[in-house]
C-alpha cells in the first residue's frame, strides 16, 4: 500500500510543472517537463523489465507442484522443461506450508524425499529442506528436516505419523547464509523415482 501511494505521489507530482507551465509559459519549464516524461518513461519501463525478470528467476510461486510417476522432479508451475529455476541471494531462514496428497505415501524403502527448502549453489555445502519418508502399511508418513552442513549430511526427525491432505508448517534455518543459492522445489528421492503420480501444495502465507 505505501509504495502505492508513493508512485501515485510521483505520478501526481509530474503534472505541477506542466499545469504550471500552461499558466505561465515557458520555454525552460517545457523543455523540463519534457524530460521529465522522458525520465519517467525509462524508469517504469526498467522498473517493469526488472520485476518481470525478478518474477521469472528470483520469486519462488505458491501452488501446487505435480510429480507424475516415474519422475523424480515436479513439473514447473509455467515452465515444464526449465523445472523451478529460482534464485536467491543472502538468505538463511525460510518459512512456508505444505500439504501432500494421498498419492504421495507410496512404497518406496523409507526413503527422504524432498518437499522444499533453501540450498547454495553447491548444495551439499549448505542446505536445509523439509524431506517425507512413507509408511504406506499405516497411510502415514514421518517429516524430516534434511541438512548439509559442511559436507555432512544430517537427517533430523521434525515429525511422526502425518497425513496426507493436512496441511504443515514449516520453520527452517540453514547452517550458516547462503550468498547465492537455489530453491529446492519439491523432488522424489534418493534413488527410486515416484510410482505413481502425486501432488505437493507450497503456500508461503497460512492457508485459509
Amino acid at each position: 500500500m505505501k509504495k502505492q501511494s508513493l508512485i501515485i505521489s510521483i505520478i501526481f507530482a509530474m503534472w505541477i510543472p506542466i499545469l504550471i507551465s500552461y499558466i505561465y509559459p515557458n520555454d525552460a519549464l517545457t523543455f523540463f517537463t519534457q524530460w521529465l516524461f522522458v525520465l519517467a518513461f525509462v524508469s517504469f519501463g526498467t522498473y517493469a523489465i526488472f520485476k518481470y525478470i525478478e518474477s521469472k528467476l528470483f520469486v519462488p510461486l505458491p501452488g501446487r507442484y505435480w510429480i507424475k510417476g516415474g519422475n523424480h522432479y515436479a513439473d514447473g508451475l509455467m515452465w515444464t522443461k526449465i523445472r523451478n529455476v529460482k534464485f536467491f541471494f543472502f538468505k538463511k531462514e525460510i518459512k512456508f506450508w505444505y500439504r501432500l496428497s494421498p498419492g504421495a505415501i507410496q512404497p518406496d524403502n523409507y526413503q527422504k524425499n524432498k518437499v522444499f527448502g533453501i540450498t547454495s549453489v553447491l548444495y551439499r555445502r549448505n542446505s536445509i529442506r523439509i524431506a517425507f519418508a512413507s509408511r504406506p502399511k499405516l497411510n502415514v508418513f514421518d517429516s524430516y528436516q534434511y541438512r548439509y552442513a559442511n559436507k555432512t549430511n544430517f537427517q533430523m526427525i521434525e515429525d511422526v505419523n502425518q497425513k496426507a491432505e493436512t496441511w504443515y508448517h514449516a520453520k527452517l534455518k540453514a547452517h550458516k547464509t547462503i550468498w547465492f543459492g537455489l530453491y529446492h522445489f519439491p523432488y522424489h528421492g534418493g534413488k527410486t523415482p515416484s510410482n505413481q503420480t502425486y501432488n505437493i501444495d507450497i503456500r508461503f502465507d497460512e492457508p485459509s
